[in-house]
């Protein structure tokens, strides 16, 4: 077996048509309204249609691959590439 690093973050939505699914896995015990998943989507809308953090994550995942010489995988608690899927890989 190859050792390597499992780099996970919370999660974000790649989208603005992705935020209903997303807080569909962030909240979990209570479905997001409408309006509040509408709310959610201008915050996202106001700061360019995305959050930065799986941009940063993946090049801190590089960076580190590069620096480690082994193998770096992303997972996110909440969103794609989740968790589970970069363990299986």
């Amino acid at each position: 077996m190859t050792p390597g690093v499992l780099l996970m973050a919370h999660g974000t939505p790649e989208r603005l048509d992705d935020v209903g699914e997303y807080l569909g896995f962030v909240m979990q015990k209570r479905k997001p309204t409408p309006g509040f998943i509408e709310e959610v989507r201008e915050r996202y809308r106001q700061i360019g249609g995305k959050s930065p953090l799986t941009d940063i994550t993946r090049r801190q995942a590089r960076d580190l691959q590069d620096w480690l010489g082994i193998p770096v995988f992303v997972g996110m608690r909440h969103w794609w590439p989740f968790i589970q899927d970069a363990v299986a890989e």
